[in-house]
């Protein structure tokens, strides 16, 4: 028996012409941007469309860009196949993603939320200078020791996640994390720098978190249709009660992302679907657990059609 998972990206799967495809093959999708671009006042789908990856990088911007496409993808999915999953996950950004396609946010608050939360993430770094770089080859504890012998005062450097067992993600001002990063290289690490603007999922993104929260509490949620895992504690929600204190947690606190596969596959699930730009997810997953049937669906339907 299949038991399947969805699982949506966040930030930094984004690139130049992301969605064109899903707009230009199905209503179900032009529907969906339409909707962003008048919730949010400007042509989204045109910067997704032709933007840059400079422009698709500012984080106000790329954050509605993926959440977007990634509602689109869902939405032309559940049209063409009418199938439902035990499970909803969501990196980061995809968690909020998560959330609107289980029913509890609608789109329209979604797209909104997310491109003040983009904003509140670049605001709070304004005066400082900070980054985000992946780290394979060396374990978990040898990252965290590094980070913690580098920080210093208000040059801080930190785990944002644990993304696989064998890759770790860090976050922090621009010194410290390059000096995280030469030290991690001496001792054997693989080190990739993300592409984002800040340091998310750190200390440095407090005053961001008290602002959506405030925005989250302005939003009329309803209950989960399907379960969401939380990113910050690596279990389903309870319901909507818990959607305030977990995302404006998450923002602050490390994406348990190897947590959440773990999850997953202890829950039996043995089919996972990444809905959104590019495969990231779904290749995490592909490397963690060999034998789990993982894909993924950016634009072509077509290569599902077999699969169901």
């Amino acid at each position: 028996m299949r038991r399947i998972a969805f699982l949506f990206p966040g930030q930094g799967s984004q690139y130049p012409g992301m969605g064109k495809k899903l707009f230009d093959r199905y209503d179900t999708a032009k529907e969906v941007y339409k909707e962003a671009d008048r919730v949010l006042e400007f042509e989204l789908s045109s910067l997704c469309f032709e933007g840059s990856n400079e422009q698709l990088q500012q984080t106000a911007l790329t954050q509605p860009a993926i959440l977007t496409q990634s509602v689109a993808a869902y939405r032309v999915f559940l049209q063409q196949f009418d199938i439902r999953p035990h499970f909803m996950a969501g990196h980061s950004l995809g968690e909020i993603t998560a959330l609107t396609c289980s029913g509890s946010i609608s789109f329209a608050d979604a797209v909104r939320l997310v491109n003040k939360r983009g904003i509140f993430m670049q605001e709070a770094m304004s005066t400082l200078s900070g980054g985000m770089s992946a780290i394979s080859g060396v374990s978990f504890q040898v990252v965290d020791q590094v980070c913690t012998e580098v920080s210093s005062g208000t040059d801080i450097v930190s785990i944002s996640n644990n993304n696989m067992p064998n890759q770790t993600v860090i976050s922090g001002t621009l010194s410290v994390l390059e000096l995280a990063e030469s030290r991690l290289q001496l001792l054997g690490a693989s080190i990739y720098r993300l592409k984002v603007s800040a340091p998310f999922h750190s200390v440095f993104m407090k005053d961001a978190a008290r602002k959506l929260e405030q925005e989250l509490r302005q939003i009329r949620l309803a209950e989960l249709e399907i379960p969401v895992i939380s990113n910050v504690r690596a279990m389903p929600y309870s319901g909507k009660s818990e959607i305030v204190e977990l995302l404006t947690t998450q923002m602050t606190s490390p994406v348990q992302w190897n947590a959440t596969m773990d999850f997953l596959v202890r829950q039996g699930v043995n089919f996972t679907l990444e809905l959104g730009p590019q495969r990231i997810l779904r290749n995490m997953m592909r490397k963690t657990y060999a034998g789990l049937d993982s894909h993924s669906f950016d634009n072509d339907i077509a290569a599902l059609k077999e699969l169901f």
